[in-house]
């Protein structure tokens, strides 16, 4: 007779199919994937997060309703209001944004992004994943985006059509369309940021190693490509990787 471990181990179909479903999720939210199609700008992180929310609204409404109705959370929301309100009246005074509240809107999206994590948690928690499964999608996300950035350095065809869908930020100080030599993947931005996650997807790849989801050959394989993507991003997770 299988105990209850043995049941919660066993892959099934629907497990299966909600694991690729959570990987798009935290794989658009964690890159802030966003495209731009015929001048409209469409952010695959928000999409996602959003197609997470009402799913979780929708399969669990009670679980959901109640971890949104927790004190933290109201605790949470009033000093999110709070610095709103702060960095609004400091924006008007001191004239720094010329009326577009930059950092209020960076404060919001943060505090969106949060309610919506949240309550994406709670499908986590009813599907049974562990902080072993999240480091095991964040791994695989890092691998899916290097190998995405060495394929784009050595066939130049396959970089151009990518960066002709992705957005590229105004003021950015990297032209990922005419230079060939820094790579993003499907990132928003490349640079510091995505090298240092590309290493920390290395360390999630290390723990799931050590815990047996991953095999010693697998786990060396995908760092190969990880580590190899990085000379293409940037130098500073480059050695974190190393060490």
């Amino acid at each position: 007779m299988l105990s209850n471990m043995d049941c919660d181990n066993i892959v099934t179909p629907r497990k299966n199919a909600f694991f690729v479903f959570a990987f798009f999720i935290m794989l658009f939210y964690v890159l802030n994937t966003v495209l731009e199609l015929a001048s409209i700008r469409i952010s695959l992180a928000y999409l996602a997060l959003t197609a997470g929310f009402l799913l979780a609204f929708i399969k669990y409404p009670f679980s959901s309703f109640k971890a949104l109705n927790h004190n933290g959370i109201l605790i949470y929301f009033c000093f999110i209001l709070l610095v709103i309100l702060y960095a609004s009246v400091v924006e008007v005074v001191s004239g720094y944004s010329g009326g577009q509240f930059y950092f209020s809107k960076i404060i919001i999206n943060v505090f969106a992004c949060s309610i919506f994590s949240i309550v994406f948690s709670v499908i986590l928690i009813k599907k049974n994943f562990t902080i072993y499964s999240i480091f095991k999608i964040l791994f695989f996300i890092g691998v899916l985006n290097s190998i995405i950035i060495v394929i784009s350095f050595f066939i130049p065809e396959v970089r151009l059509f990518i960066e002709s869908l992705l957005y590229q930020q105004e003021g950015s100080n990297i032209d990922y369309m005419n230079i060939d030599w820094r790579l993003r993947g499907i990132a928003a931005a490349g640079g510091a940021s995505l090298s240092v996650f590309l290493a920390f997807s290395v360390v999630c790849g290390v723990i799931c190693n050590k815990e047996k989801l991953l095999s010693s050959n697998f786990f060396l394989l995908c760092s190969s490509i990880i580590l190899l993507a990085q000379f293409f991003v940037a130098r500073t997770g480059l050695l974190l990787s190393l060490i």
